[in-house]
């Protein structure tokens, strides 16, 4: 089974942005919040893993996922 992780910014408050991610994948797929990690990541980082694999970036979209962008990409 896969570990997934989302990396946020703290300095940029995106933690809330996190949470609600995992909420809405949680909702719409067969996943629990105990499925992913949140992780303090740097300044301007939103980043999603599965294993050691980036599977999602901010950076490279300059735009926060939805649940259902991830979902395709699990």
């Amino acid at each position: 089974m896969a570990t997934y992780s989302i990396r946020y910014c703290v300095i940029w408050n995106y933690l809330p942005h996190a949470t609600r991610l995992v909420e809405e994948i949680s909702f719409m797929a067969n996943y629990t919040a105990q499925d992913f990690h949140l992780v303090e990541g740097n300044s301007g980082e939103f980043t999603i893993w599965r294993d050691n694999e980036q599977i999602y970036s901010k950076g490279a979209l300059d735009d926060f996922p939805n649940g259902d962008d991830i979902v395709r990409l699990l």
